[in-house]
């Protein structure tokens, strides 16, 4: 029930914008791998770059990973890492 909930809500994040989430997978993998080459050159995303010195830095990267059963048991996750 707490899912269908937090679901729906970023489904009306998107018609509030004029949108559809999209229900395509492939979609919705290619909206994400957009977003996060486009976020590259965002005001924080300088920023951060700024802050901690990081210089010569030539652009981002995607990596696509399939997960199985990612909450299967307690000895099974999923998760992000950022270098």
């Amino acid at each position: 029930k707490d899912l269908k909930i937090v679901v729906d809500g970023f489904k009306e994040v998107y018609r509030k914008h004029g949108m559809e989430f999209p229900t395509d997978p492939k979609k919705q993998l290619g909206l994400a791998i957009n977003a996060v080459f486009n976020s590259w050159d965002g005001p924080n995303a300088k920023k951060y770059r700024e802050i901690n010195k990081i210089t010569n830095l030539l652009g981002t990267a995607v990596n696509v990973q399939s997960m199985v059963f990612g909450n299967w048991s307690d000895d099974s996750g999923t998760g992000v890492l950022f270098t």
